[in-house]
């Protein structure tokens, strides 16, 4: 409504498809796939931001759009760099990409974080990351804006079946260091480790804790930071990339509702990460 109001009261125009060369493709073990993109020079900074992804496809029909976060940016050459994981019909296309493909995407969207505010207002500290699989990767800004704000950040993975080598190259990349451990038991509880993990860093001091972890693992993980004995607890950020459809907060998709008087849009809107967990 303020960008309308902005505006004179006329709606803006929508994020436009753009088409990118591939300047590189590497992939890897475990159906992953590395691509960087060529983009212009004017938007580059825009991808450098905590929860920046884009929607982006092989082919030209529009339903194949594909939400992928932003990982890695290259000054030097204007790409930037996405890790796709072939899962289903619609990452699948990017199996035949090779370089100098070109491919459409929309973007940057910026909804790809919650607790965006928590994370950036925290400074020479202690932050906590704990993630599993996949969420690492769109954590890794959220990684990098912490160690620039001069906190000590403590990383715990469980790399799930991510290919051994793609983890270590990513880690050389960002020089950052990671404590391996199992997050999840056989019936999909947390374990008495990660457990142990999130009491000690409270304990500790933490100021904040981020997670990248699956809405399941999320929940759990939220109730657990809850119930700390200190108060006031650390703040907590988290990942938001699975209810993500058309970016706009138009289809519906990623609507829900805590209570009947509200609907919050998870592709637009920043919410409480307590209120997240309760509708997730």
């Amino acid at each position: 409504m303020q960008e309308l109001k902005n505006n004179g009261n006329k709606a803006k125009r929508g994020r436009r498809v753009k088409q990118g060369e591939v300047a590189r493709v590497i992939e890897y073990a475990g159906d992953c796939l590395f691509i960087r993109i060529k983009v212009p020079v004017t938007e580059r900074s825009a991808f450098n931001r905590p929860g920046a992804f884009i929607f982006i496809r092989y082919l030209e029909n529009t339903f194949f759009d594909v939400p992928i976060s932003v990982i890695y940016e290259e000054n030097e050459t204007d790409t930037i760099g996405l890790l796709i994981q072939m899962r289903g019909v619609k990452t699948n296309q990017f199996r035949e990409l090779k370089k100098g493909d070109r491919v459409f995407y929309r973007g940057p969207y910026l909804n790809g974080l919650l607790g965006k505010k928590e994370a950036a207002c925290v400074h020479d500290g202690m932050a906590t990351v704990i993630c599993r699989g996949i969420g690492f990767f769109p954590s890794l800004h959220v990684i990098m804006m912490l160690a620039k704000n001069r906190n000590k950040v403590n990383i715990y993975m469980d790399k799930g079946s991510f290919d051994e080598h793609l983890l270590n190259t990513i880690i050389d990349l960002y020089e950052v260091s990671i404590t391996e451990t199992d997050i999840c038991d056989s019936e999909g509880e947390l374990t008495d480790n990660i457990c142990g993990i999130i009491d000690r860093e409270i304990a500790d001091g933490t100021r904040l804790i981020h997670l990248g972890l699956s809405d399941y693992l999320l929940k759990k993980a939220i109730e657990k930071i809850r119930k700390a004995d200190r108060k006031p607890g650390p703040f907590i950020s988290c990942i938001n990339n699975a209810h993500m459809c058309c970016g706009e907060g138009i289809c519906g998709a990623c609507t829900k509702n805590p209570d009947p008087s509200r609907i919050i849009h998870l592709c637009k809107e920043q919410v409480d990460i307590s209120e997240y967990a309760g509708v997730i």
